[in-house]
């Protein structure tokens, strides 16, 4: 699962899996953390740093999402076909991403 070398589309039952897992991971991290700081120093401490962590993870997170809807308007304005992300991406993907970009960005300017 982890060491796929093939082209194939990730399906979106793989993808929200994928995604349920890394969250997961970091509200169990964000726990061992609270857990640590709460015995080794104090409770005050323990949810303030939990807090702070949780807040940036979810920042960092909806930033991540908001990428995918600027990436679905880039491609979506240059009417090209999104690149399939695969292991050794040929160079005309790489162009269509890079002048998709190109263009999209001296609309705005």
């Amino acid at each position: 699962m982890l060491d796929k070398k093939t082209g194939q589309k990730v399906s979106v039952k793989e993808a929200l899996n994928w995604s349920l897992l890394w969250i997961g991971l970091s509200f169990v991290f964000a726990g061992l953390l609270w857990f640590y700081l709460d015995g080794s120093y104090n409770r005050e401490l323990a949810n303030l740093k939990t807090t702070e962590f949780l807040t940036g993870y979810l920042i960092e997170k909806a930033l991540s999402v908001d990428n995918i809807f600027v990436f679905l308007m880039i491609f979506t304005r240059s009417a090209r076909k999104a690149p399939s992300f695969r292991a050794g991406m040929d160079s005309a993907d790489g162009e269509a991403v890079l002048s998709s970009t190109t263009s999209w960005g001296c609309t705005l300017i």
